[in-house]
């Protein structure tokens, strides 16, 4: 899997995703949904860090930051 569908689904599901995300009918799931969207954030973020997909460092270390 290439580096933009990874990216791609990423922002997916952190669009859309988290509105699917309705466990208790009868309060607010503003909480859970932020704390679900950052584990997607952090494990994104993590994999970029592993894989590495740049040719540079420094290109890696860039869009680390960016993110």
């Amino acid at each position: 899997m290439s580096t933009q569908m990874v990216e791609l689904n990423t922002k997916l599901w952190l669009t859309n995703g988290l509105l699917f995300i309705n466990f208790d009918s009868g309060g607010s799931n503003k909480l859970l949904r932020l704390f679900i969207g950052l584990l997607i954030s952090l494990v994104a973020l993590t994999a970029q860090l592993v894989l590495r997909p740049f040719r540079k460092k420094t290109d890696d270390a860039i869009a680390s930051v960016v993110r």
